[in-house]
């Protein structure tokens, strides 16, 4: 998982130069924001710089937290190493953002590259937060060199099926990269992951299971054999829980040649009866509740 995840960013590095797009979609305040792709470190003549922003909608001060799971082990933090424009207190690990405020955090840039996901969480539980993320890559370092990408991501909320639209054409480079990481730290989660063509029908189907707080970060073209050399294909992934109350955060990429913009994944409800494993349709427990039972502890993303 980790060298996938790595040849994932690699290929990001290598393919785009010169070119800033951000991700967008809708982003809806919640206590607990969390971004399915974060990367800090050095690979190469390149750095990897992540970028959070987290806002306040409320007129009274609140205090928050910063989590961050590395893929190599996600018990560990990336060791961002964010710097802030709010207050921290290193004792309690909590930044305070002010009444209608906004915080900034940028990571370090220090040491060999890391990814993962983070989450940005309000230490009382009761008032929400808004907020984006975005990683840029530079030829260089952030303060000598130049920027050669940035890529938004927005937060999810935890989906137990979600569909990103898929393109693959291997004369033009035309892929989609997508993210995906277990939310909760109470052990697994399988979701299949389906290739579907532009009628509807399953091509390919693989089960995934994420450990705890687990992450996988794949190009479409590596994940599914059927695309490795695809020509004007159209189509979606599609992803669906197989145990109740499972779910994951996830974000997408749309690639064309040296071109990188944002593909948010949307929540679905469908392909009742279409896997080669039978019916993908998930159950009615919400993997929301799963995690309500579990709070993070503050602080391992600084």
């Amino acid at each position: 998982m980790k060298n996938r995840t790595y040849l994932f960013i690699a290929v990001m590095a290598l393919l785009i130069i010169g070119l800033s797009i951000p991700a967008n979609a809708q982003t809806m305040p919640n206590f607990r924001l969390r971004y399915a792709q974060a990367a800090n470190g050095v690979i190469g003549s390149q750095t990897y710089i992540t970028t959070l922003f987290v806002t306040n909608p409320q007129n009274f001060s609140i205090q928050a937290f910063i989590d961050s799971f590395d893929d190599a082990n996600p018990a560990n933090p990336i060791g961002l190493g964010f710097s802030t424009s709010c207050g921290f207190d290193p004792t309690t690990n909590l930044f305070t953002v002010p009444a209608d405020g906004t915080c900034q955090f940028v990571s370090d840039g220090q040491g060999p590259l890391k990814t993962g996901w983070l989450r940005a969480t309000e230490n009382s539980g009761n008032n929400n937060i808004g907020g984006y993320l975005v990683f840029t890559l530079y030829q260089g370092n952030q303060f000598s060199g130049f920027p050669l990408l940035t890529v938004g991501v927005s937060p999810t909320a935890i989906l137990s099926q979600f569909s990103v639209p898929v393109v693959r054409d291997v004369n033009t480079g035309k892929d989609v990269g997508f993210a995906m990481a277990n939310p909760f730290n109470d052990g697994p989660v399988t979701m299949a992951v389906q290739l579907v063509d532009p009628n509807g029908n399953p091509l390919e189907e693989h089960d995934v299971t994420l450990q705890t707080e687990g992450h996988l970060a794949e190009f479409a073209s590596q994940f599914f054999s059927t695309l490795a050399n695809a020509r004007n294909f159209v189509g979606s992934i599609v992803a669906t829980q197989r145990v109740a109350q499972d779910g994951v955060v996830a974000t997408a990429l749309l690639q064309t040649g040296a071109q990188l913009g944002g593909a948010p994944p949307t929540e679905e409800g469908i392909l009742a009866a279409k896997s080669a494993h039978g019916s993908l349709r998930p159950d009615a427990s919400s993997p929301q509740s799963r995690e309500v039972l579990k709070s993070g502890t503050a602080g391992p993303g600084f």
